[in-house]
């Protein structure tokens, strides 16, 4: 009930709620309730990305250290048969095997040192 004066009567059993003046919609009180469970889900929200972000570089390191290790094996092998070419490259240009094809399979026969005739160096 209102009276005449404009203030409000409530009777025996009858809430505020149910009053002509309504209390306003955002209070202080509630105001704060809902901003420190904003900033509370704001914090495990970020904290959790943190984690999810921790935990992937984790799982990145990882698989790259996998294909670190994988990549000096590969390395390793290429070094060990370069070695291997390099070895084979010396020993079939070797003047002992040179000369012996030559004389074996050519037929060439080496020369005497008195045998030897140069040309005349031209200019």
């Amino acid at each position: 009930m209102m009276r005449a004066s404009g203030t409000l009567v409530l009777r025996r059993g009858q809430n505020r709620r149910r009053s002509l003046h309504r209390q306003p919609l955002w209070t202080r009180a509630r105001l704060r309730i809902v901003l420190t469970r904003l900033a509370v889900l704001l914090g495990v929200v970020t904290l959790m990305g943190l984690i999810f972000v921790y935990w992937w570089q984790s799982v990145e390191m990882i698989q790259l250290a996998g294909e670190n290790s994988a990549i000096r094996a590969k390395v390793d092998r290429i070094k060990d048969e370069n070695e291997k070419l390099e070895f084979e490259v010396s020993r079939l240009f070797s003047v002992p095997r040179i000369r012996q094809l030559a004389t074996e399979k050519l037929g060439m026969v080496e020369a005497d040192v008195e045998e030897l005739y140069l040309p005349p160096k031209t200019k």
